[in-house]
């Protein structure tokens, strides 16, 4: 969003479509799911080394890891503004894809 605009988003798809860049702050979080909902659009991520994001986001690439602080997590935000990533674009594994691989294992287990 250019302009800072307070709004409530009725569709989380309005809410990425608003946005150009989104940021993860958080030192503890395991996903964080709306994150790789992001670089699933191909939305840049700007966020700390928390949870999977340095297992998805392709610093430099899709997005910057940041050392967690306010400096630098600005420096990489105005970066991304100024020079939006093009990819390429990790490739988020789908609900369908979770299923597969717990049933792999499962089999496997039983042999």
């Amino acid at each position: 969003m250019s302009e800072r605009e307070d709004r409530v988003f009725e569709d989380i798809d309005d809410f990425f479509d608003a946005i150009d860049c989104y940021v993860v702050a958080s030192y503890v979080d395991a996903g964080p799911m709306p994150a790789l909902e992001a670089l699933v659009r191909e939305i840049p991520v700007v966020a700390t080394p928390t949870g999977s994001m340095a297992m998805y986001l392709r610093d430099g690439e899709s997005g910057y890891i940041t050392n967690g602080t306010v400096t630098d997590m600005a420096e990489k935000i105005g970066w991304v503004r100024d020079n939006p990533p093009i990819g390429p674009w990790p490739k988020i594994p789908t609900q369908a894809d979770w299923i597969a691989a717990h049933d792999k294992v499962y089999r496997e287990m039983l042999g």
